[in-house]
Parts: C-alpha cells; sequence; structure tokens
C-alpha cells in the first residue's frame, strides 16, 4: 500500500469523514494516527472542523489527506491544505485520492 512505504513515524493520516477509518483501517495496517476531519454526525464543512484537526495533528512531521467520495465537502479540504502546507506527492485511485503534505518552508 502507498501508505505503508511512503508513511513516516511522526505523519498523520486525516481522512474526510468518520466512517472512512474503518475501510482505512481493514487495508491500511501502519501504524500512523489517524483523524477524521468531520464526525458522522456532522452536516456541514467548516473551518471549524479543519482547524480543530489541525490543531490536533500540529506536532506531526508529515500530514496525508485522504478524500473519498467527497460529495459535501467537494474539493474544500484540498484547498485548504494547499493554502496551509507544501503538497509532497499525489496519488490518485478510483474514488479515493491520497495527498501528502508538509508545513511549508518559511
Amino acid at each position: 500500500l502507498f501508505l505503508e512505504k511512503q508513511g513516516r513515524e511522526g505523519d498523520v493520516i486525516m481522512v474526510d469523514a468518520s466512517y472512512m477509518i474503518g475501510p482505512l483501517n481493514y487495508y491500511y495496517k501502519g501504524n500512523l494516527a489517524r483523524i477524521p476531519l468531520k464526525s458522522s454526525t456532522d452536516t456541514a464543512v467548516t473551518e471549524a472542523s479543519l482547524t480543530k484537526v489541525l490543531s490536533e495533528a500540529s506536532s506531526a512531521d508529515g500530514l496525508w489527506l485522504i478524500l473519498s467520495h467527497n460529495w459535501r465537502s467537494r474539493e474544500y479540504y484540498k484547498e485548504q491544505m494547499d493554502q496551509r502546507f507544501m503538497l509532497v506527492r499525489e496519488k490518485h485511485y478510483k474514488d479515493i485520492d491520497v495527498y501528502h503534505y508538509r508545513n511549508k518552508i518559511e
């Protein structure tokens, strides 16, 4: 799996919804922390949910964003991550997009 080969200790995996944690755990056998960007009860995509997750992951060396069936969020999370972090690599699968970010060099 791409994440198992590319992920490094200290990285964090962010998924667009909490219901994606189960499938991720099934396919990904690594030990990187997994954080949903919103819970299954959230009906709106807000900056507050992203800000909360990013504060939880602030000590992470790298951030992995996994988007799947993001019909509600559209490209919101990707656009916000692009503004805040440096995109290192991306990989696209059928209905799943994986983005790897690092902190921007200031």
